[in-house]
């Protein structure tokens, strides 16, 4: 795994978007998860990052948001992972750990608009002039680097989701990426703005 610096760390715990709170503290609730519009990593190993267009809606209040349901995995088998606060994981336990955050609408078009203006159409040009750049999106729940590096006559890109919550802070997904998946959320990212605009889910 890519080593993690100091300052990815130290991210201040319990951020929580518009989104999450709502989900989190309403009683009376629907949600619903379009799947068929999902985008999924995998690593070699079966760990993943999963991104849902997500709707949210308060039965009392009628109160509509949409928003990015982003689910990862990974693994923690024989590692004694470094929980937050620096005590030590469990050894002993469940292989693996599963965590979800959420992105509200606007930081869903942040996220499009860095994909598509700053990533995607600079990353040939950028390496000619460095062999190691990247990229990071950083959202209240969410920090989402793209890294890139040229071996050879090869491109290498590499992929990794921190959730700024996370329990085990040496932990998180990352996976050798290909351009297919990147596109793929970008599409995904397109669908769940498209679809609020059409229902009004913009707040």
């Amino acid at each position: 795994m890519p080593s993690i610096s100091k300052a990815q760390q130290n991210q201040e715990a319990k951020k929580a978007s518009k989104l999450s709170n709502a989900i989190k503290e309403t009683n009376f609730s629907k949600i619903e998860i379009d799947a068929s519009e999902k985008a999924v990593f995998k690593s070699g190993t079966g760990e993943y990052v999963e991104f849902y267009p997500i709707a949210f809606t308060n039965l009392k209040t009628g109160e509509y948001a949409q928003g990015l349901k982003i689910v990862t995995q990974y693994d923690l088998e024989g590692m004694g992972a470094t929980l937050l606060g620096g005590l030590g994981g469990d050894k002993g336990g469940s292989k693996s750990w599963t965590e979800t955050a959420y992105l509200d609408i606007n930081e869903v078009e942040q996220l499009i608009e860095f994909f598509d203006k700053y990533v995607l159409p600079n990353t040939d040009s950028d390496l000619e002039r460095k062999n190691y750049v990247t990229y990071k999106f950083k959202s209240e729940e969410v920090v989402i680097n793209l890294k890139v590096e040229r071996d050879g006559n090869k491109t290498v890109e590499i992929f990794e989701v921190l959730f700024a919550n996370r329990p085990y802070l040496d932990r998180y997904f990352w996976t050798k990426s290909q351009v297919k998946n990147t596109a793929q959320v970008v599409k995904t990212l397109k669908y769940i703005t498209a679809k609020a605009k059409t229902k009004g889910g913009t707040e």
